[in-house]
């Protein structure tokens, strides 16, 4: 088998997605043995998982403030409490992507009882998870976004 790229070059490896052959020099193109067309492919659904994450933290981040500031009276709604709010309300996406990491899969046989009562817990946990996780994630996804950029194509 040649190489797919260098079709004059003996293949020493194939791409780990589409088994493509591959020679020296592409196969050490990056990490590990993949073709260009593979490698951009998964930067694309890494981009756009990254970018995902963004949108639900802010739509997720909205609704939730938005719950929260219609049911505060006037003397809730200082600057302090509304900051406050914000980060607590984009916090919860975060929060609960870390717990999705940790939480074990004995869960998924729970009664609708169970679900209902999990789901709760989850939902106070993010919150209080989200407060520290929010920056961590958003800093983690901004450098990870910044490295796919400077990746060669």
């Amino acid at each position: 088998m040649n190489c797919f790229n260098h079709t004059e070059l003996v293949a020493v490896s194939t791409c780990q997605d589409c088994q493509k052959g591959l020679c020296n020099e592409c196969s050490h193109k990056y990490k590990f043995p993949i073709c260009t067309e593979c490698n951009l492919n998964r930067m694309k659904i890494e981009k756009r998982a990254i970018y995902k994450e963004f949108g639900l933290t802010l739509l997720g981040g909205l609704i939730i403030y938005s719950f929260i500031a219609s049911g505060t009276t006037y003397k809730q709604k200082d600057f302090g409490f509304k900051i406050f709010s914000l980060f607590f309300s984009f916090g919860i996406v975060s929060g609960w992507r870390t717990l999705n990491r940790i939480t074990p899969n004995i869960f998924l046989a729970l009664p609708l009882v169970g679900w209902l009562i999990y789901f709760m817990v989850k939902f106070v946990l993010s919150a209080m998870i989200g407060w520290f996780m929010l920056p961590i994630r958003i800093v983690k996804n901004v450098k990870r976004l910044i490295e796919l950029k400077n990746i060669p194509k």
